[in-house]
């Protein structure tokens, strides 16, 4: 018996090794440069995922255009392919990267969502019901109350101690609070508690967990499926079941809170996204989870990345803060920034703009199946149909051609009209600039919150720095961001801060 198991035992780790040694002695990508271990297994990208953004941005400047980043995956740099892999029908459409992005229900069900489904057409029928509520600026400019309730909240709370002399405040955490029940206030229509001290009740732990859980095991998704999604083996929730979780619960409440309105004969005032959910016709249960789990998963992190190394780099860059900081004092501003009043700032776009580009929330290549027929790049080579390609962010946003000099620092006049540069050119100079930007993705799966997320980010930045004198602690600090799919700020952020 012992015998029969070290010979089946053997006989699989002579298949396995095999097939990796296939992958790399005859596999069409042999013509790619890469990492040696890349041509053998994923895994390799699984044990070094927190540093993906910047090891493909350091192996795109060593080997060129394309690397070869996996068995079977090519990483691209070169900004012309934008539109061949992200166009508008889904050519290209999302591999099994995005499989840990499913969550197991507690019913068995597995949901999809807009983000992680690999079907172009689900993506399509899903979206269509609630894509208004994201993407129409009607809706998007209904919920601005509410995020200014949110934004004066945590106005109000810093004031107490910066009033009348400067007070030290991790600006990381409170941004990060601020995202959260912004978050809660556009779905629930209620904070979630965060800027008040009660809502951090394991929340932002399990939410960071989650991506760090979709980041390791999207390079290898069979070990998502081992780990949450077998009926035999489950080793915890692991993904999103935390938001499925909070969803179902206020779903539930909802329900309940509907049928007393319902007795009462009272109506609300203001409707939040699970209103708008729940009132679209023939929507079951799992699917309004599904939707407000969007929300939850994207809505808060993203944004608090964004907003955070934007104020970082704009503090490190005392000029840049200077001149922001005139701007909008010479703008007269109502309190808090109303949106329309923020996009009026020509500075305010630069600096937003320019830390979209130095350090977008996503740290990993968008990844892309090659469709039938394969792809030709620009210089001949040819990658075969089921390929997995891909382009990061943070290494497309750095390309010299298209944004300059300096693309490590940061520069916001980059972003405006140079001296001497006629208006023609500036005009073609900033929308290549602004076509190779992909901190919202690109294409068919664009960031369904793009509007939203831009609202907040705008509003946020400009009400705190006209609102506050705000200074690093220590002029040389730096920023951690670890890459977890979310390239999420872990260094706190200490500054001193005054009420102007």
């Amino acid at each position: 018996m012992f015998n029969h198991l070290a010979l089946v035992f053997f006989a699989a780790v002579t298949a396995l090794f095999g097939h990796y040694i296939s992958a790399a002695l005859f596999s069409s990508l042999k013509i790619f440069p890469g990492p040696f271990w890349a041509q053998f297994s994923n895994f390799w990208r699984f044990f070094n995922v927190k540093k993906h953004h910047k090891l493909q941005l350091d192996l795109h400047r060593k080997y060129g255009s394309a690397v070869r980043f996996g068995p079977n995956v090519v990483s691209f740099s070169d900004p012309a392919l934008i539109r061949t892999l992200y166009d508008t029908r889904g050519t290209y459409p999302k591999s099994d990267f995005y499989s840990p992005m499913d969550t197991l229900l507690p019913s068995g069900a597995i949901v999809q969502n807009s983000f992680g489904t690999r079907d172009n057409t689900w993506h399509g029928q899903y979206l269509k019901p609630i894509s208004a509520f994201y993407r129409d600026m009607k809706h998007v400019f209904a919920l601005e109350p509410q995020i200014d309730s949110t934004v004066q909240h945590l106005c109000d709370k810093l004031s107490e101690p910066c009033a009348g002399k400067p007070a030290s405040v991790d600006l990381e955490r409170q941004i990060t609070y601020l995202a959260y029940d912004a978050v809660g206030e556009i779905t629930f229509s209620s904070r979630l508690g965060f800027i008040d001290g009660k809502g951090d009740d394991g929340h932002i732990d399990a939410a960071v967990d989650a991506v760090k859980h979709f980041a390791r095991t999207s390079q290898v998704p069979v070990v998502d499926w081992w780990m949450t999604k077998n009926r035999y083996v489950n080793l915890g929730k692991g993904g999103f079941g935390w938001a499925a979780d909070f969803a179902i619960a206020r779903l539930q409440q909802r329900m309940k809170e509907n049928e007393e309105r319902a007795k009462t004969g009272e109506t609300k005032e203001r409707l939040d996204h699970l209103d708008l959910f729940m009132q679209l016709p023939s929507t079951p249960p799992e699917m309004i989870v599904s939707y407000t789990m969007q929300n939850l998963v994207a809505g808060a992190d993203t944004v608090a990345i964004t907003i955070q190394a934007t104020m970082f780099h704009l503090l490190k860059n005392r000029s840049a803060y200077d001149r922001l900081t005139k701007d909008l004092l010479a703008a007269n501003l109502s309190m808090p920034v109303q949106y329309k009043e923020a996009c009026s700032v020509e500075y305010l776009e630069a600096v937003i703009n320019e830390g979209l580009r130095i350090a977008p929330a996503n740290g990993m290549s968008l990844e892309r199946v090659v469709p039938s027929g394969g792809l030709t790049l620009p210089d001949g080579r040819f990658i075969p149909e089921g390929t997995l390609v891909g382009i990061n962010p943070w290494v497309v946003q750095r390309d010299e051609k298209i944004y300059g000099a300096e693309v490590d620092s940061f520069k916001p006049e980059r972003w405006l009209r140079a001296s001497g540069e006629d208006e023609a050119a500036f005009t073609q100079r900033l929308q290549g600039m602004k076509s190779t930007m992909l901190a919202f993705g690109a294409g068919n799966r664009v960031c369904l919150g793009k509007k939203i997320a831009e609202l907040e980010i705008y509003k946020t930045i400009a009400t705190l720095v006209a609102s506050f004198e705000i200074a690093l602690e220590d002029p040389n600090a730096k920023l951690d961001q670890p890459n977890y799919w979310f390239t999420f700020v872990e260094s706190p952020i200490m500054v001193r801060m005054q009420k102007r």
